[in-house]
């Protein structure tokens, strides 16, 4: 059974295109049968076989074929985790502006009692991004 491949079906479509050649014309040219382009310019999976086939008809290297690498999307839990640390952020801004803006004895004390909430919040952010991502790492 032949191990099949990614193929960046788009490129392969987009150069066939360039050439104004049609499908059946592809697979008459490279070797393959008209189904086989079908499928790669559908699926983006081909043989190795097909693959250099592919290439050598239409006049690049086989790797030139390949999906592009590009970046791997975060994990959930690395997200989750983010979000709570900007929420976090926000949340202790927030509570130092309050502080910040209260005046005289009674602001003294509620800029140490902001101050206190935003530690906790940061500090509970923190701990549920590092949970969230342990558990969806685990998943």
């Amino acid at each position: 059974m032949e191990t099949l491949m990614k193929v960046d079906a788009d490129l392969v479509k987009r150069m066939r295109e360039t050439k104004s050649w049609s499908q059946e014309h592809l697979a008459t040219v490279a070797g393959v049968s008209h189904r086989t382009v079908q499928r790669v310019e559908s699926d983006g999976t081909a043989s190795l076989e097909t693959r250099m086939a592919l290439a050598s008809a239409l006049g690049v290297s086989a790797a030139d074929l390949g999906p592009k690498p590009g970046r791997a999307p975060l994990p959930l839990g690395t997200r989750i985790g983010f979000a709570c640390g900007v929420a976090g952020a926000v949340a202790g801004m927030a509570f130092g502006w309050m502080g910040a803006v209260a005046s005289g004895a009674a602001g003294q004390d509620a800029g140490a009692a902001y101050g206190t909430m935003a530690a906790l919040t940061g500090i509970t952010c923190a701990v549920i991004g590092v949970v969230a991502n342990r558990l969806w790492r685990l998943g």
